[in-house]
């Protein structure tokens, strides 16, 4: 038998250097649906109000019960959007890193999401609301 005297090289091309191994890094890729989905639940978050104010106002006109739940359907799912939009809207701002047209997307998804909230907070306050029968 005849044996061969090269020297043996371990495969892969060598040792690892002198630190060790190194730990493979991930860089995270956020897709762009995040920040459409922040933007168009915010835009959502204030235009279902609208419209169910205008079928409420279409209800009183026509004197339907229909029309009134389903204003009263939209004016409900205004909140559950708006909640949608903010924590959509706050997560893309913290994933957008340095992003700009990405930020842009998540602060007015986060802006549009607290403007109902804002609304109702301001005409909260302003109009008076009494039970009957209550004084003054």
């Amino acid at each position: 038998m005849s044996y061969n005297n090269q020297q043996w090289t371990p495969p892969g091309g060598g040792y690892p250097p002198s630190g060790g191994y190194s730990t493979p890094t991930s860089t995270l890729s956020v897709s762009n649906s995040l920040f459409s989905g922040a933007l168009i639940t915010g835009i959502c978050s204030v235009v279902f109000p609208l419209l169910g104010i205008v079928l409420l106002m279409g209800a009183r006109s026509a004197m339907s019960v229909a029309l009134i739940k389903l204003g009263g359907i939209f004016l409900f799912l205004t909140f559950i959007v708006g909640i949608v939009a903010i924590s959509l809207g706050t997560v893309a701002i913290a994933l957008a890193g340095q992003d700009s047209g990405r930020r842009a997307k998540g602060i007015v998804g986060l802006c549009l999401g607290i403007l109902p909230f804002a609304v109702i907070l301001i005409l909260s306050l302003f109009t008076e609301s009494r039970m009957p029968g209550m004084p003054y």
